[in-house]
């Protein structure tokens, strides 16, 4: 009789518990699903504002140079021609930025106990490979305007597509629109070389985001606290997609990272609660 009694008991606590853990990653998920909203907007609607606005640039660099190409010139090369030229007056303020960022990070990891390996000296060799300076359409695409970036393989030189910064010009500084992305790759200069292996590569893509996300939160502390929730959404833009490759963690998750910084978080937080309902 005890016996059943105990059992019975037992069976009613075993549901109780799950019941209630259910309930937990529930509203784990609920609270992830919101931030993501704040960030992105409903369906990741950012991603598709950004892929749309690549598309017009795309097409504007296109037409242009099928107005003007010189006659000794393919229409392929008049495209590259009109890419580098919208993108010549952004060389100094993305310089300005990666220096920004370079600098931060140097003074954080001399002062680390835990920094990897050589990440002071990836940090002093970093450099900025500006299209006029390498041929980056192995990665940028033949006409330069794949939406990009990336770091060598000694994690030294980092390679920002034209089309990258093409799809960044919209409301806001561009210093704002860049400066995720930009922190991510020296969240990589950081990092140093992934080993090879799905499993260590996405380690270093989650090392490069929570960098990342460490620079983006510093740089919302100067920041007017009613200006934060527009920095944010801008820079997080980029990342807003879902995953391309089994490397890269898709946009929901790369959020949620970011978001546990307490500036981030204080600022989706905002968003959420003075955006309109949708």
């Amino acid at each position: 009789m005890r016996t059943g009694v105990l059992a019975a008991a037992l069976a009613i606590l075993t549901v109780s518990v799950a019941s209630q853990a259910a309930a937990h990653a529930r509203s784990i998920t609920q609270a992830r699903d919101a931030t993501f909203v704040a960030a992105c907007g409903p369906g990741g609607e950012a991603d598709t504002l950004r892929a749309r606005r690549n598309e017009k640039v795309r097409d504007d660099v296109h037409r242009a140079a099928l107005a003007r190409v010189a006659p000794d010139h393919s229409l392929d090369e008049g495209v590259r021609d009109e890419v580098l030229a919208r993108v010549a007056p952004m060389r100094r303020a993305v310089e300005s930025e990666l220096d920004e960022l370079v600098a931060t990070s140097s003074r954080w990891v001399a002062s680390s106990d835990d920094a990897p390996a050589g990440a002071l000296d990836r940090l002093a060799s970093a450099r900025l490979v500006w299209p006029t300076d390498a041929d980056l359409r192995r990665g940028c695409g033949e006409d330069l305007l794949v939406d990009d970036a990336w770091v060598d393989k000694a994690a030294t030189s980092i390679a920002i597509c034209p089309g990258f910064l093409l799809a960044s010009v919209g409301e806001g500084s561009l210093d704002d629109r860049i400066a995720f992305l930009l922190a991510h790759e020296i969240g990589h200069v950081v990092a140093g070389p992934a080993a090879q292996g799905r499993d260590s590569e996405r380690a270093s893509e989650v090392f490069a985001d929570r960098w990342a996300a460490q620079l983006l939160d510093a740089r919302l502390s100067a920041i007017a606290p009613a200006e934060r929730a527009a920095v944010v959404r801008a820079t997080l833009e980029p990342i807003c997609g879902p995953a391309t490759d089994p490397v890269h963690p898709s946009g929901r998750e790369r959020i949620a990272i970011v978001a546990e910084m307490p500036h981030v978080a204080a600022a989706l937080a905002q968003h959420a609660t003075s955006a309109p309902p949708s």
